[in-house]
């Protein structure tokens, strides 16, 4: 009887079949469960990478405290009857040490 001419079970080639595929798709999902894991920092990593934009947002505040407290300006008060100004103020606004103008 000649092998290469006999037909094998069709339950056999779709075993085969799935076994292929399984493998395929264990494949796939391990290349993508790797890729992910490589994407994704672990919770450490999250949690210092959260620490560090914290830090950075107190000292961009510090910053910026300190610019206005230096910043100084000119308010203008105008007080108008039927057009006519009756009464012109002007003050020199700054902040102070407790923070308020």
């Amino acid at each position: 009887m000649d092998t290469q001419n006999q037909r094998r079970p069709d339950s056999l080639r779709f075993g085969e079949l799935i076994a292929g595929r399984g493998a395929l798709l264990i494949s796939a999902l391990l290349l993508t469960s790797l890729s992910l894991s490589a994407q994704q920092p672990d919770a450490a990593a999250k949690q210092e990478m959260v620490q560090e934009k914290v830090a950075a947002l107190k000292q961009s505040l510090a910053q910026t405290q300190a610019a206005l407290k230096q910043y100084s300006w000119t308010e203008t008060t105008e007080i108008s009857l039927k057009g006519e100004v009756k009464k012109r103020e002007q003050k020199e606004c700054h902040y102070g040490p407790d923070a308020k103008v």
